[in-house]
């Protein structure tokens, strides 16, 4: 069970790496793994790292279930290793440092390597139930952020147009009423399981992987323009 905006983002990651030459990845805060499910899918493989410990059991759980053997989840930030592509989806916005973590990132990068990583804008209306009590950023800021990380955008997609802003006023009001009833955890740590909650249930039986998919290719239509809940950009370094 994924929210909508979850899996709009999911179908515009996809066509992004529609046609790139899949290799070794880092995930780094998978939260329940369906990402990690979709690039083994797509015939990435790789590495999952993620600090919390419910996280790692729901997504190996998921990886078990999948039959899904090439991606291996760790509890220690692989600092040494070297991957292809290092990919962190709605993470950025929970960082304390994000230039100093996207300079440790681009460490991990591989000669041509890219950095794959989405973040809610500025001004998207989400009330902070739906966010995780997330930071936003203008898109002004995200390449401030890069060029001072020695990074530069090769790509950057806006997605979630329209249906996100059509849907915008009842995930807020659906998260008010879940944190009245169901409080979610506090810990930021554990914001990526939010799709876990009962109320996803029947959000899910609405709009699912199947429903959304004419909203989802819309949504490419607009890639370009600033309508969105939020961006995909991939980073490559630079010296």
């Amino acid at each position: 069970m994924r929210p909508p905006r979850y899996l709009l983002r999911e179908y515009a990651v996809r066509r992004f790496l529609e046609g790139r030459q899949p290799g070794r990845f880092l995930e780094i805060g998978y939260g329940g793994g369906h990402m990690l499910v979709c690039l083994a899918r797509l015939g990435f493989f790789g590495v999952g790292y993620d600090i919390s410990e419910q996280a790692r059991r729901t997504a190996q759980e998921l990886l078990d279930a999948e039959a899904i053997t090439t991606v291996r989840l760790v509890d220690r930030f692989p600092d040494q290793d070297r991957f292809d592509y290092v990919f962190l989806f709605e993470v950025l916005g929970y960082l304390e440092q994000p230039e100093e973590e996207l300079r440790r990132y681009r460490k991990l990068l591989q000669p041509g390597g890219l950095i794959v990583f989405s973040f809610v804008r500025e001004g998207a209306g989400y009330s902070p139930g739906v966010t995780g009590n997330m930071r936003t950023f203008a898109a002004s800021e995200i390449e401030e952020l890069l060029s001072a990380a020695s990074l530069r955008a090769r790509l950057k997609w806006n997605y979630g147009f329209p249906l996100a802003n059509l849907m915008r006023p009842a995930m807020n009001a659906l998260h008010w009423a879940r944190g009245r009833r169901e409080p979610g955890p506090s810990d930021v740590s554990l914001t990526g399981l939010y799709h876990t909650a009962p109320t996803m249930r029947v959000v899910s039986a609405v709009m699912n992987e199947i429903t959304i998919r004419p909203w989802a290719s819309l949504q490419m239509l607009f890639k370009d323009t600033n309508l969105g809940n939020g961006y995909i950009v991939a980073a490559e370094a630079f010296e």
